[in-house]
């Protein structure tokens, strides 16, 4: 059997993986098990074609976000955080593919962009060629008399993976015709075919054409290893800028610390401090974003000297500065108004941008120093405290304390009350709201809705998720 009809079953096994992990499974445990089979997939790829898988670290690290991930989409019920796991998720493993069938230790930021764009955008530009690669890798396998059997026992298995959304589609069909059929088979796939029929065999199709697409590309077209620098603009240009936007953040640093940090200013009139607060952390947060980005760009498009790097430096500074306002003001508002995720959203943000705003002063004055790699991992590292951290949870038990009794550490003298905000957390939170149980006479209403909302979600061993699982439990006790 050649290396294309390999590759092309391959790929079609990886297609059914892919159906079995995502299909109709928003919540479920299976994400893991796609990240390993993913690597799998590029591993026997690279093989195929007579190149070796390199793990070096930031590879390995790679793959371990997307793991880990996977793993805290089990505990949470977040729609937030599945959403941007998703994406974090599928991202890491187009990281992975684009370094490991490419030599990209040398290259520059936009050019470690713009060839991740490259790599992903192949799968369109090589979308078909699945079918084309297996009709070709057939032929060639075609066995002389009595040679090979190898070609026999590969139309076998193409005719079973191409006969699968066939197959789906009957069951699907038997399955809604009788209704004891459907059971039997709903328990046998965890509603796997249920509905939905056309959108099996499409999904399919797309996967496998895309996941070829993306390796026959990266195998047959390699990215270039050079560095290519675009830092041909005259410093000037960025200097005028840096200085200009410089003068504006110093004197706003200065009154920072006069009048937040050190508190020996006096302010607005009519102004309270928790006022103060709430109206700059968000514009505050904004402000450091953009200062990152045309830190990042003028270090990328302009050339360098000492003058560009000081202005630079002083611009992260004065960002860093702006970062602990932002957090400072964020923490005297939350005390004042409460948490919510938004807020702990907010919070979660300002100290990325702090992480990050490392490697920008790192990057600065050493040129050489990998800024996209440590911007990747760093987001990462930052990105899965707040996807394993079930905030929703410590939400609803930092705001209850304060339902109860006087709680030291909100500055609000009025107890809790917003029984319509905890009620719209994810299922995290649930075990907090019941076993405190202080509103739940009240708003009975909203427990009902929830005691509908989990009948409709069904636990299996694919879209088994640790929160929904304990909401269940939970409800089904208390209307016990």
């Amino acid at each position: 059997m050649n290396k294309k009809l390999k590759l092309s079953l391959f790929t079609a096994l990886y297609g059914v993986l892919f159906l079995i992990c995502l299909y109709k499974n928003t919540f479920g445990a299976m994400y893991p098990l796609l990240v390993i089979g993913t690597v799998i997939y590029i591993g026997f790829s690279m093989k195929a074609a007579g190149q070796k898988l390199k793990f070096d670290a930031y590879g390995i690290s790679l793959v371990a976000a997307a793991f880990l991930l996977g793993v805290s989409h089990i505990f949470t019920a977040n729609f937030f955080v599945h959403f941007f796991n998703g994406i974090g998720i599928f991202l890491a493993l187009f990281l992975f593919s684009t370094h490991v069938f490419n030599d990209d230790k040398d290259w520059a930021f936009i050019q470690n962009v713009k060839n991740l764009i490259t790599h992903v955008s192949g799968a369109f530009s090589h979308f078909t060629y699945i079918f084309k690669d297996f009709k070709k890798g057939l032929k060639e396998s075609e066995p002389e008399g009595e040679k090979p059997r190898k070609s026999v026992v590969a139309k076998i298995i193409l005719t079973i993976l191409a006969t699968i959304p066939a197959f789906m589609i009957i069951l699907s069909l038997l399955s809604i015709a009788d209704p004891v059929f459907a059971q039997v088979t709903e328990k046998i796939v965890d509603n796997f075919i249920m509905g939905d029929w056309l959108f099996i065999p499409i999904m399919f199709i797309f996967v496998i054409c895309f996941s070829y697409g993306i390796i026959r590309r990266a195998l047959t077209k390699p990215l270039g290893s050079e560095r290519i620098d675009n830092k041909n603009i005259d410093s000037i240009i960025a200097i005028t800028v840096s200085i200009m936007f410089d003068i504006i953040y110093v004197m706003f640093s200065m009154i920072q610390i006069v009048y937040l940090f050190i508190g020996g200013g006096t302010l607005p009139e009519g102004y309270t401090y928790a006022e103060y607060a709430r109206e700059g952390f968000g514009q505050l947060l904004v402000v450091a974003v953009f200062n990152f980005i045309i830190i990042i760009l003028g270090n990328t498009l302009f050339k360098k000297n000492v003058v560009l790097k000081i202005t630079q430096t002083v611009m992260s500074v004065c960002t860093y500065i702006m970062i602990v306002s932002s957090l400072m003001r964020l923490i005297l508002y939350i005390r004042y108004y409460y948490f919510t995720f938004m807020r702990v959203l907010a919070f979660w943000a300002l100290l990325t941008l702090a992480v990050l705003f490392v490697g920008v002063m790192i990057q600065i004055w050493n040129e050489r120093f990998n800024m996209f790699k440590y911007l990747v991992i760093g987001t990462y590292i930052c990105y899965m405290v707040l996807a394993f951290s079930r905030c929703d949870y410590y939400i609803a038990k930092a705001n209850l304390s304060q339902a109860h009794e006087k709680n030291s550490f909100f500055l609000t003298e009025n107890n809790y009350n917003d029984t319509g905000y905890f009620w719209d957390l994810s299922y995290d939170a649930l075990p907090v709201i019941m076993e405190d149980g202080y509103f739940i006479g009240e708003n009975d209403y909203h427990l009902e809705r929830i005691k509908r909302d989990l009948d409709a979600k069904k636990v299996g061993i694919r879209s088994y998720n640790y929160s929904l699982s304990q909401a269940k439990k939970i409800v089904k006790q208390y209307n016990n």
